[in-house]
Order: structure tokens, then C-alpha cells, then sequence
């Protein structure tokens, strides 16, 4: 990641896990803002907890096969971040319910099984040289960062 951040700045994105409507809605909505990153000259990254093949083929599917992955089963990167489990109300109560409704993520992309701790909470971080400039904790499974705004340095 320190290298990754050396020469520009890194957008570095922690999934929960495939199965997650939420993960899935995340990728698709890396994939609009890909184009705006990389006019800003900002790397995109991405973590997971779960297998890097089934990532690899959501990357894929949303033309995102230049995103360097990173595959995380013991949750160290989050830990180091963090990122902490979430509670059964950040993770399935009336706030995320109401996200896959209103977003429609549940309808698009649907639920998959599970691939890794189903409590573990995501999170954005952007990373220049190794430090951590700006960061977004989701307060439930549904927030829908703003990439782009993120990753504009101050």
C-alpha cells in the first residue's frame, strides 16, 4: 500500500464481502467514478476478507480489471485500519434495509452467500505515501460513499 500510495494519491476501498448487495453496489459504483479517479491521477484499490477469484470476477464483470486487489482472510488490513464488526442494526436493521430499497441494490445485484465474517464493516481511506489523509466509516452497511469527494486532497 506504501507503494502503491508513493506517487499518487490511493483510493483504498474495504469491502464486507461477494455475497453482499452492498459490496456489489460498491463495485458498480467504482466503476462509474473509475474515469473521474484517474483524470485526478488518483490509484484505486480495493480489500477483501473473502475468496480473490470471486472478487476477481466482479472486478471484472464491472471493467475494473486494473484495480490492484488485495485478499485479506484474517482481516488484518481491516483491524489495522480500524474497521471494526458491525452490530446487527448496521448491518441489517431499518437504515441498510432502507438503502437496498432506495438504491435498488438489492434488486440489481441481489444477496450471495457468504464469504467471510458477515459482521465485519467496510470502509474508504485515501492514502498518500503511506498516510492516511481522509477516511469515510460507514455507520451502516447501505452508506454509499462519495468517491470522488474523497478523494479530491484539501
Amino acid at each position: 500500500l506504501a507503494e502503491l500510495s508513493a506517487d499518487r494519491p490511493l483510493l483504498l476501498v474495504f469491502l464486507r464481502h461477494c455475497g453482499c448487495t452492498f459490496t456489489r453496489q460498491a463495485i458498480e459504483d467504482l466503476a462509474a467514478v473509475r474515469g473521474e479517479l484517474a483524470e485526478r491521477n488518483i490509484g484505486l484499490a480495493v480489500v477483501t476478507q473473502g475468496d480473490p477469484d470471486r472478487l476477481s470476477e466482479h472486478l471484472a464483470a464491472a471493467g475494473l480489471t486494473e484495480v490492484a486487489a488485495f485478499h485479506d482472510p484474517d482481516r488484518r488490513l481491516y483491524r489495522a485500519f480500524g474497521l471494526k464488526l458491525g452490530t446487527f442494526g448496521q448491518l441489517f436493521g431499518l437504515q441498510s434495509f432502507a438503502a437496498a430499497l432506495r438504491n435498488g441494490s438489492i434488486f440489481r445485484h441481489g444477496v450471495g452467500s457468504l464469504d467471510g465474517n458477515g459482521f465485519q464493516m467496510p470502509g474508504t481511506f485515501l492514502v498518500e505515501r503511506g498516510e492516511v489523509v481522509r477516511e469515510f466509516r460507514h455507520e451502516s452497511a447501505g452508506d454509499r460513499p462519495d468517491y470522488v469527494g474523497l478523494a479530491t486532497t484539501a
